[in-house]
């Protein structure tokens, strides 16, 4: 499905983190809404001081974008797209 490579392929962000990430959680924010395909919906809370992001992934395992490898496994799937 999509991933966050993918996504910044065709956005081109900044090179700065956070907005790479600020704009991989808008698209994944618009995708969660618009998308008709089964796949999982997980949340980190932490991210964006304490405001939460979402992340959408081809697979049922957390993978969190938004912290690289100290917190890959920070996040909880809250639903999935029908």
């Amino acid at each position: 499905m999509f991933s966050r490579a993918k996504v910044e392929n065709v956005v081109r962000p900044p090179q700065n983190p956070m907005i790479q990430n600020k704009v991989f959680a808008e698209w994944t924010e618009v995708l969660r809404i618009h998308w008709s395909a089964k796949i999982p919906i997980s949340k980190d809370p932490m991210a964006f001081d304490n405001k939460g992001a979402y992340w959408l992934s081809n697979t049922g395992d957390i993978y969190n974008p938004y912290f690289g490898e100290e917190m890959r496994l920070c996040g909880e799937i809250k639903e999935q797209l029908n």
